[in-house]
């Protein structure tokens, strides 16, 4: 990422100008993105495009939601809060057990590789949910589906970010990134069954 500009008007447009062709790099999956970008992760890095991540989760579910004038202070509050704590919830945990399969690599580095990820995916994910909303409003399986793939696609990144930040083989990522999935994976199924059950109670004892 390009290093913070000064107050000067034509640093901060060579700033951003960086960090689009930054962000174009990491969503064509440049092979050398990644080795390059490693030893220049900073805390002050990942929180940039962590606030930016969660400025288009914010736009993206005022798209979403059209019907509405302007999301509540109350909604905005909770996708202030809930995007960047989950972010850094998985980051710690996709970290913890890397490291307990003996990885070697630094948080700083795989949250801020994580982070360079989330932008451009975001969004995409943006210019997806508004053409459904406003332009092909009859054609949303077509906007669920690659949804989907860009979720799958920021996996795959993720393997390749854990890959070259703790030195892993390809078979050690893939288990290092998906192990966490996996383990709570019966919980939410449990969740879910619970929600379901309630629910299926609810209509059956109280709608008449």
């Amino acid at each position: 990422m390009a290093n913070w500009p000064t107050k000067n008007a034509e640093n901060w447009l060579q700033f951003w100008a960086n960090m689009l062709k930054l962000w174009g790099r990491v969503l064509l999956a440049d092979n050398t993105v990644f080795d390059d970008e490693k030893s220049k992760a900073t805390s002050w890095k990942t929180v940039l495009g962590v606030a930016i991540y969660t400025l288009l989760q914010v736009i993206l579910l005022e798209a979403f939601y059209h019907r509405k004038v302007v999301l509540s202070s109350v909604e905005v509050a909770v996708v202030v809060t809930v995007v960047p704590l989950s972010f850094y919830m998985l980051n710690g945990v996709i970290y913890i057990t890397a490291r307990v399969f003996g990885g070697k690599g630094d948080f700083v580095e795989q949250a801020y590789l994580h982070s360079l990820v989330l932008v451009p995916i975001g969004m995409l994910n943006l210019v997806t949910v508004v053409l459904s909303a406003f332009v092909f409003p009859q054609e949303t399986v077509v906007g669920l589906i690659v949804t989907i793939m860009l979720a799958i696609y920021m996996l795959v990144l993720q393997v390749r970010i854990v890959k070259v930040v703790h030195r892993y083989s390809f078979a050690q990522s893939v288990l290092a990134v998906f192990s966490p999935f996996v383990m709570i994976s019966p919980c939410l199924c449990v969740a879910l069954a619970d929600w379901s059950l309630s629910g299926w109670l609810e209509r059956l004892l109280f709608v008449r």
